[in-house]
């Protein structure tokens, strides 16, 4: 009989820690997961817009009213020596960034544009042609952001 209240104290601290980890748990991706996720946006933001001041910086983008993609980027397309297959993919891409271009809900955000490209095509694919083209991940895609944009232009 003398266990019983012990018994009950065990119980009792044990349904007090589990309320709290719930609590804890829910408090954790209430508040600070949605922090975090602003944090993320924030930082791939910022890494594209960085990355369309370089591309401008190298001639690869000019900007006018409105950032249009360099005629130079298409001869670097044209006169590139590149393996077949990454050929392929480029003519994929484009048929799949064409497709992107007409949709009636793309991103206002240059950095949510630049997270549904890589969605859409896949990371390895854009880590593969960026190689090829000898450009960064982000250097290229931030030149695929500026021509999804100039085609959506052209195709209103």
């Amino acid at each position: 009989m003398t266990s019983e209240p012990l018994v009950t104290a065990t119980a009792l601290i044990g349904a007090t820690t589990g309320l709290m980890s719930l609590l804890g748990g829910l408090y954790f991706w209430g508040y600070k997961w949605g922090k975090l996720e602003t944090m993320v946006k924030l930082l791939w933001e910022i890494d594209v817009e960085d990355s369309l001041r370089r591309q401008r910086r190298a001639g690869l983008i000019e900007e006018h009213s409105k950032r249009r993609v360099s005629q130079r980027v298409y001869d670097i397309l044209a006169t590139a020596k590149l393996d077949p297959l990454v050929q392929a993919k480029i003519a994929l891409a484009r048929e799949k960034l064409t497709a992107l271009s007409k949709r009636a809900d793309l991103p206002q955000s240059d950095g949510e544009l630049a997270h549904e490209i890589i969605f859409s095509l896949g990371l390895e694919n854009v880590k593969e042609i960026s190689a090829a083209l000898e450009e960064t991940v982000q250097g290229w895609v931030s030149i695929v952001v500026v021509w999804v944009r100039e085609q959506q232009e052209q195709g209103a």
